[in-house]
């Protein structure tokens, strides 16, 4: 797990803090362990779609499945300046594929690119084919 302070709204530090606070998880459990009606429950993949799902109705949002988690995991460590080599790793990216959904995002990524251009080269080498 990769978990680094923030100094934003957004912040997983604050975050985790809040959970261990609230869920008090034992050093037996799961770092991610919930309170259940019927225990202390490891986290799953289900539960975090279901929790998303009831947000994203709630305020009339898109609604987005685990590989747009992903995927927005990957954008946020890239423009953070985090290189692509170390990215991909973190985020156990097999082959090149994420370059694929970093080409969808460009719509996203503009405004941010646009104050980084040393992100915008390596973005061109990586999701752009070599010219032969």
């Amino acid at each position: 797990m990769h978990c680094a302070p923030l100094e934003h709204l957004m912040d997983p530090a604050t975050w985790l803090n809040n959970h261990l606070r609230i869920n008090n998880p034992t050093p037996m459990d799961h770092l991610f362990s919930w309170k259940h009606p019927k225990g202390i429950r490891p986290l799953m993949k289900p539960e975090v779609t279901k929790c998303i799902h009831k947000i994203v109705t709630q305020y009339d949002l898109p609604n987005i499945k685990g590989h747009s988690l992903r995927i927005g995991g990957t954008l946020h460590y890239l423009l953070l300046g985090t290189p692509f080599d170390i990215v991909k790793t973190m985020g156990h990216w097999s082959g090149d594929s994420f370059t694929h959904y970093l080409c969808k995002h460009t719509i996203i990524l503009v405004p941010y690119l646009h104050e980084r251009p040393d992100l915008v080269n390596k973005l061109v080498q990586l999701a752009l084919p070599p010219v032969r």
